[in-house]
């Protein structure tokens, strides 16, 4: 082993330019090559660009790259959050029912087939919210024992969502009667 490093030290010059030269001579097959090994080993791959990602050194570099590229990163998280909407809601909600230890998940699919099923209207005014709706939890992540699965979602206006506060569904149709009675 000793005499490798050696010999390479040696020859290191010599070495990289034939690494060169058989790259550009064998440029097409490489690529192939590499495309198939990624396939056959995608799961192998991203488990360790995972493990790097979780080390001090991962995180480090990671960190130094968005506080020099602040402006960049945000654009770019700007860009993508217009572009998917209903995937950023289901990411952040996710996050604040981690916050609260709440069990399960939900995607943008799950929302999708929410809207359909509540045909674009909302749970309590019955208006057409068109793409301007929050996505509810039907029990608050406030409230002990709660979940974050779709079972436990509806699809509420903004302004019946921000007068529910942390409401139970049973709470606020209550509490909407009694609106209704004081109105009347």
């Amino acid at each position: 082993m000793f005499t490798t490093n050696k010999y390479y030290a040696k020859n290191q010059v010599r070495i990289l330019e034939q690494k060169a030269e058989y790259y550009i001579e064998n440029k097409e097959q490489i690529a192939e090559y590499k495309k198939e090994y990624e396939a056959k080993n995608k799961e192998k791959i991203l488990a360790g660009y995972k493990a790097y990602y979780r080390t001090e050194n991962g995180f480090a570099k990671r960190l130094k790259y968005r506080t020099e590229n602040d402006e960049y990163v945000r654009g770019l998280r700007r860009a993508w959050t217009k572009k998917n909407p209903l995937k950023a809601k289901a990411y952040g909600a996710n996050r604040r029912a981690r916050d609260y230890a709440a069990p399960g998940t939900y995607t943008d699919k799950d929302v999708r087939a929410l809207y359909v099923a509540q045909e674009g209207r909302c749970v309590y005014c019955d208006k057409e919210f068109g793409d301007k709706f929050h996505v509810d939890h039907i029990i608050p992540l406030t409230r002990e024992g709660t979940s974050n699965w779709p079972s436990n979602l509806q699809l509420l206006c903004p302004f019946c969502n921000q007068s529910k506060h942390n409401k139970t569904h049973e709470e606020y149709l209550e509490y909407l009667a009694k609106k209704a009675q004081v109105v009347a």
